[in-house]
């Protein structure tokens, strides 16, 4: 163990680290809120609401633009956050009709994926956060999600389902 970092109100739901692994964000369940951490100097630089106390339930940072990353909540809303301009989130979209289970970068950053427990998978343009796709995956809640960003340009989305399932997609 090499640092404690405390300061949400209640349990830790999501965290993701930045591109250069100086920084890692969590997010909280009772007090809605996001933390940015420097584990350089062990401690907290920066606090983000999401003005509500709905927990947060994934992070992710953008590879390609590293100063973009994402937020996923309990009530289906994803959220994009500049760490250039914290005080507010820039874009806020309603992307599931209820809990945003797991967001993913794919690993060159064109693409944002989201997953919802309305069993669909949508796909995200950072570039301008418009949504791209809508994947209807299973009646089920879609659980986790990893994607994956061939040599041909294509996408292979793995969705894993609450009805015990692993459905493998080449988009």
């Amino acid at each position: 163990e090499v640092q404690v970092q405390e300061g949400h109100l209640g349990g830790i739901t999501a965290g993701a680290w930045h591109p250069d692994g100086a920084i890692y964000a969590t997010g909280g369940t009772s007090d809605g809120l996001i933390r940015l951490w420097d584990c350089r100097m062990g401690k907290a630089i920066w606090t983000i609401s999401n003005k509500t106390s709905v927990s947060i339930s994934s992070l992710a940072f953008s590879p390609l633009l590293p100063h973009l990353f994402a937020s996923a909540n309990a009530d289906g809303l994803l959220s994009f956050h500049d760490l250039r301009r914290l005080e507010v989130e820039f874009i806020k979209t309603a992307a599931h009709r209820s809990c945003c289970s797991a967001l993913k970068f794919a690993a060159t950053g064109r693409i944002l994926v989201s997953s919802g427990f309305d069993g669909s998978v949508r796909f995200w343009c950072p570039g301008d956060f418009r949504l791209v796709k809508d994947l209807p995956v299973s009646t089920a809640k879609v659980t986790d999600i990893d994607v994956f960003e061939g040599e041909d340009a294509k996408f292979r989305l793995a969705a894993v389902t609450f009805d015990r399932s692993v459905k493998i997609f080449s988009i």
